[in-house]
């Protein structure tokens, strides 16, 4: 059936859903219309995921003509909207008529989207009256981002919500078909959409909307640099397609491609791309013999294991460890164990967050294979009397506060690896000493396994993720961004030239004590590979720091390259 305008509003009385997703592309266009989509956005978000904008704001009109020309030549029966980008309406209602009318002349758009409610009003009705169909965007309107201070929902607050509403009635009033609400409550998109006559079109405002739109990328784990809270993975394409390409270079490189005769390792990598079209099972396991058995199977079949070893409770950080194994291995193992040995008499081990429920979600998301989460009885059988220790590096930093700490670390970390027999195992940089502590163990103990050091994952405002920020209230929450600010100090410092560690140690003190919830437990600069204290900054150079906030202990760091 061919979509119009007008099907568009007679879903909306027929109470008929509607589809949107985006493409840039003849191919894609191509694809997303044989599957039935109501409609197709070229949308600005191009800017993002094929042009590698940090934004949206840098997208010109010729890009969105080009885009949408192509589009346009991939399709018969998709409604097709096109973006008008930043500055190319806000400016005059003059020029926001000639450039839809351009969208429409040289890019073959059946309608033009634009961003803003009331203030847009007498630039919608314009466009409209030059024959022009309108889609209205209101909510979080990306083009308006640095007014927002960030990707925040839209709507909170009565007069917020009341703002929402009156912004909606206005897009309608001036004539526009459609309305996009994005990040708006879900309550209140259910009540925009039930008091406008036109069809509302959804993104991460609830399920209540008319309909609901997605960027491709998004929903087919293409497009990893940012993901929303909202969106769902509605096939792993992105890994396929790693995995076609790693399979292509492998054939190319053993001279086996373009040869048509199969071998082993082809046929290996040919199983494992097949097994990833399919909905990958994840399974858990509780015991050493159940991983070992598991593990024995995959080493017979040539397979190359990743390893993420975590206390659970797991967020955007560990994600971003499991999405590296994904990306490099071709089986991923997560371990889940709440390690009593690095626990301190008064440290939180009773009341450290656990929720094996929503971490299995997230593995499965990642495409993890296998989840270890033995007991600690299971761990450490009645008896147990062998331990890992280490000199020098483990005396700085949280060693100081912490002595048995690193020894419980080490520990549990080798008999996972003995357990798991990875080849790479995958650790956060925010725990940077551990990093060092756990690259040193393997050197020295010859421990035939590769540890990849991955950066640290943080907060839109600055803040590291972990764990332990759960334990925050509100206030605390906001008391905690010192640590990064008081690191960006420190960073800016050397980047200026500034070399003395001192300097630089009491700078990132005195701008932590100006928090009055922040209690410092250290500030230092050490080498990197050493974690011994320096002078100077010289080499590679680790800055680190450990915070109280309230009664909850954070680190953060940096590591530069002198």
């Amino acid at each position: 059936m061919k979509n119009t305008v007008v099907t568009f509003k007679e879903a909306k009385a027929k109470g008929e859903k509607l589809t949107m997703l985006t493409a840039y592309d003849y191919s894609t266009a191509k694809l997303v219309d044989g599957a039935g989509i109501n409609s197709i956005l070229v949308g600005d978000s191009l800017g993002n995921v094929v042009l590698g904008y940090p934004d949206t704001i840098s997208v010109t009109m010729e890009d969105m003509i080009h885009h949408c020309a192509a589009v346009s030549r991939g399709i018969k029966d998709t409604l097709l909207i096109c973006d008008m980008p930043f500055m190319s309406y806000q400016a005059s209602v003059y020029d926001a008529v000639v450039n839809a009318g351009r969208l429409m002349k040289e890019g073959r758009a059946h309608a033009v989207k634009l961003e803003g409610g009331v203030e847009m009003e007498e630039t919608i009705r314009a466009i409209v009256n030059a024959s022009i169909p309108v889609c209205g965007h209101i909510g979080l309107t990306p083009q308006s981002i640095n007014a927002f201070g960030g990707f925040k929902v839209q709507g909170k607050g009565e007069a917020a919500a009341q703002k929402l509403l009156d912004d909606a009635r206005a897009v309608e009033r001036a004539g526009a078909f459609a309305i996009v609400l994005e990040c708006v409550p879900a309550a209140l998109a259910k009540r925009v959409t039930e008091e406008i006559s036109i069809p509302t079109i959804g993104i991460g405002a609830g399920a209540d909307c008319d309909g609901q739109v997605l960027v491709y990328q998004d929903m087919l784990g293409m497009f990893t640099d940012f993901k929303p809270k909202f969106v769902k993975h509605f096939a792993n394409v992105g890994q396929i397609m790693t995995e076609a390409f790693k399979a292509y270079d492998a054939e190319v490189k053993a001279g086996e491609f373009p040869q048509n005769i199969p071998t082993r390792s082809t046929t290996v990598l040919l199983k494992n791309y097949i097994n990833i079209r399919k909905e990958r099972k994840m399974e858990i396991c509780y015991t050493v013999a159940e991983v070992r058995k598991q593990v024995k199977e995959w080493k017979k079949e040539g397979l190359t294991i990743g390893f993420v070893p975590t206390m659970g409770y797991l967020h955007e950080g560990h994600k971003s460890l499991m999405e590296e194994a994904r990306k490099e291995n071709d089986k991923v193992v997560v371990s889940i164990f709440v390690n009593p040995m690095q626990f301190g008499p008064t440290e939180d081990l009773e009341s450290y967050p656990r929720d094996l429920k929503k971490d299995a979600a997230l593995c499965k998301e990642v495409g993890v294979d296998l989840i270890f989460h033995p007991e600690p009885e299971e761990m450490y059988p009645e008896g147990f009397c062998s331990y890992v220790d280490m000199n020098g590096l483990t005396t700085e930093l949280c060693g100081k506060s912490r002595p048995i700490h690193f020894r419980g670390v080490q520990t549990v970390v080798l008999k996972l690896f003995h357990i798991v027999c990875p080849d790479n195992a995958y650790f956060g940089q925010k725990d940077a000493q551990q990093l060092a502590v756990i690259k040193r163990m393997v050197k020295d103990l010859s421990v035939d396994i590769t540890i990849h050091g991955c950066p640290i994952i943080r907060e839109q405002d600055g803040l590291a993720k972990s764990s332990r920020n759960s334990y925050l209230n509100e206030e605390e929450r906001q008391a905690a961004l010192i640590l990064s600010k008081s690191l960006a100090l420190g960073k800016q410092m050397i980047a200026e030239g500034e070399k003395d560690a001192a300097t630089i140690k009491k700078a990132i003190a005195d701008k932590i004590e100006t928090e009055p919830l922040a209690k410092i437990d250290y500030v230092d600069v050490v080498d990197f590979a050493t974690i011994t204290p320096i002078d100077q900054i010289a080499g590679e150079t680790l800055v680190a720091i450990a915070v109280y906030i309230g009664k909850t202990r954070l680190i953060d760091n940096f590591i530069v390259e002198a």
